[in-house]
């Protein structure tokens, strides 16, 4: 999605949430490390492809950087308690 759109995104949530709701988000920013070249290539390719689109808010080509924006999102629409946790998904397997 594109970077100017996520504040409407967030604000579209408040909206349609009940008082005292709970909104579950679930965003990467960056798509780890592999011994693959293949996986690696697409990796960047993706990346530097979400950048030039301006669908990042990194300065850095080979990340997103989303999820450290959500939370003064969330905040800035009004959202309260705003929890965040990070998480590592081993797909090595």
């Amino acid at each position: 999605m594109n970077t100017a759109s996520w504040l409407g995104l967030a604000h579209e949530y408040k909206l349609i949430l009940r008082p005292g709701g709970i909104l579950c988000l679930t965003q990467w920013d960056k798509l780890g490390m592999t011994n693959s070249v293949a996986l690696g290539t697409y990796n960047e390719l993706l990346t530097t492809a979400l950048h030039r689109s301006v669908l990042s808010f990194s300065s850095h080509v080979h990340r997103v950087s989303v999820t450290p924006k959500l939370g003064r999102l969330l905040y800035d629409v009004g959202f309260q308690a705003i929890e965040q946790k990070r998480s590592v998904f081993d797909y090595s397997f």
